[in-house]
């Protein structure tokens, strides 16, 4: 089975500099585990939908005015649609990772798939194991904090996950 037979595809992504109250209004329209994170065309994180809920529980002032940039994490893992899901798992499970991003493999965003989706569908095979999970790893700097809020009014761009 492919990693596109059990992803939830979107292409929705959230900019750096929006604010976690835009974050949330997404996540829960699309009903999303997570969003791709962009500073231009550029992947540089991912926000869960976990914590978005855990922020709104512990914050006491308005979501609208904390920014994604300060919440999101900047070290997540990818794999490709057409890969086994086998791998996927994988790369989860060695990477303490519970959602991975899909993309094409020119690295454009295509959906998410998450361990709940994988869980008692696929069994890591000894073969396919190797190496798997460094190769579909990144780690991002993030970006420098920006001076003014961005908020575009629709980001539909096809970001991508550079090396």
């Amino acid at each position: 089975m492919q990693v596109k037979d059990l992803m939830q595809p979107t292409t929705e992504v959230v900019h750096v500099d929006q604010s976690l109250l835009e974050a949330e209004t997404r996540l829960r329209r699309f009903r999303l585990p997570a969003l791709a994170v962009v500073d231009g065309d550029e992947i540089v994180g991912l926000l869960t939908a976990r914590t978005v809920e855990d922020e709104t529980t512990a914050r006491d002032d308005n979501l609208a005015e904390a920014v994604v940039r300060d919440h999101m994490s900047t070290e997540f893992a990818f794999c490709h649609g057409d890969e086994t899901a086998e791998v996927a798992l994988e790369v989860m499970q060695e990477g303490g990772y519970s959602k991975l991003l899909v993309t094409d493999h020119e690295g454009r965003l295509c959906g998410t798939i998450t361990l709940e989706k994988l869980a008692g569908r696929v069994r890591p095979q000894g073969d396919q194991r190797a190496a798997a999970p460094e190769r579909h790893r990144v780690e991002t700097p993030g970006r420098a904090r920006g001076g003014k809020l961005h908020r575009p009014e629709n980001y539909s761009v096809k970001p991508i996950i550079k090396p």
